[in-house]
């Protein structure tokens, strides 16, 4: 079957289905009417979603920034006390 412009439509359904729609990249919801009454939870839905998953990745992304941040503080503050221990071979001054 084959749509052309000025064909007509009808779409229906799907009615008291989970239909996982949070797990596709673009959604289009459409109503007419009454309509909007089974479409609006869905779009809700969509939108709670949306905003935990995004919470989710930017605590993720916190984490990992706070991590890298801690590894380059650790390295920052190794090669110092190596610098210190290559200023005093002796380790009268500084002992790790």
């Amino acid at each position: 079957m084959t749509i052309k412009t000025g064909d007509r439509m009808l779409l229906d359904g799907p009615y008291g289905q989970d239909l996982h729609l949070y797990r596709y990249e673009t959604v289009i919801l459409t109503a007419k009417g009454m309509g909007i009454v089974s479409v609006l939870p869905m779009a809700l839905h969509l939108a709670a979603r949306k905003a935990y998953d995004d919470s989710v990745r930017s605590q993720s992304k916190l984490d990992e920034d706070s991590t890298a941040r801690a590894q380059r503080q650790d390295k920052w503050v190794a090669d110092q006390l190596k610098a210190l221990q290559e200023l005093d071979p002796r380790g009268v001054i500084l002992l790790v």
